[in-house]
């Protein structure tokens, strides 16, 4: 399942930038299918990341990058519902910004194609 929703995350990313702006009439089925793969992907990710957790003492793993990943997942998530639900906080009253969160979840993205890598290539050995 973690393959699964990491391979969704890192090719409909760059997909959803450029049909987003090739395709702008359909904007908000390429949103639909961004938050809903996302939220699901973040699910399965969980999964995995709660079954790493759990292993007993003795078969415990190394989780450095795993608990980076993790952060990153979840702050890609928040500032996605943010930007997503902005009429929220502005019905709210509350300030904001778009273009800062929008720049805040593209940097979090970047970080998260560093560190996937990084964890694939440790986990089959590699570094």
């Amino acid at each position: 399942m973690v393959l699964i929703g990491t391979f969704f995350i890192a090719v409909y990313t760059p997909i959803f930038y450029f049909l987003k702006r090739r395709y702008p009439k359909k904007l908000k089925y390429l949103l639909n299918v961004h938050v809903f793969g996302f939220l699901i992907s973040f699910m399965f990710i969980s999964i995995h990341f709660a079954g790493q957790i759990g292993r007993p003492q003795q078969f415990y793993p190394e989780l450095g990058e795993g608990i980076a990943l993790f952060i990153i997942m979840v702050l890609l998530v928040a500032t996605g519902f943010v930007h997503r639900f902005q009429l929220i906080t502005k019905k709210a009253g509350i300030y904001y910004k778009p273009h800062f969160n929008r720049y805040y979840h593209v940097s979090i993205t970047t970080a998260f194609y560093i560190v996937i890598i990084v964890h694939v290539l440790i986990n089959v050995e590699i570094l």
